[in-house]
C-alpha cells in the first residue's frame, strides 16, 4: 500500500498500529475517539431486542400479523461484564441492571 497517507482506528491505543514504522513513512494515525455512555446504550437496547424478540415481532406486525411472544425477562438472569476498562466501568453504574445478577 504505497499510498497510504493516513489510519483511522476507534481507540487511542490500538497495538495492532507500528506507530513508529508509520511515522516513518510519513503515514498519519489518528482516532475517532469514542464516548462510553452511547456505546453501553446502544449494547444494552440490542441485548432487550434480542430477549424480547424485538425484530421478529416487529416485522410479524408489520406483515398484518400478532405478536407471538413477550421474549425472555432479563430480571434474575446472569449478565456477564468481562473487564472493568472504559466500557465494563459504565455497565456497573447502568441503574436498570440492578434486577440482573
Amino acid at each position: 500500500m504505497p499510498n497510504l497517507k493516513l489510519i483511522a482506528s476507534t481507540g487511542p491505543r490500538n497495538a495492532s498500529i507500528d506507530l513508529q514504522a508509520a511515522a516513518e513513512r510519513g503515514i498519519k494515525v489518528v482516532h475517532t475517539g469514542y464516548a462510553s455512555p452511547p456505546t453501553v446504550e446502544l449494547t444494552w437496547a440490542l441485548i432487550l431486542a434480542s430477549a424480547r424478540h424485538i425484530t421478529q415481532e416487529s416485522a410479524a406486525l408489520r406483515a398484518g400479523g400478532w405478536q407471538h411472544t413477550v421474549g425472555e425477562e432479563l430480571a434474575n438472569k446472569t449478565l456477564g461484564i468481562i473487564g472493568l476498562g472504559n466500557l465494563g466501568a459504565w455497565w456497573r453504574k447502568l441503574p436498570w441492571l440492578s434486577a440482573c445478577t
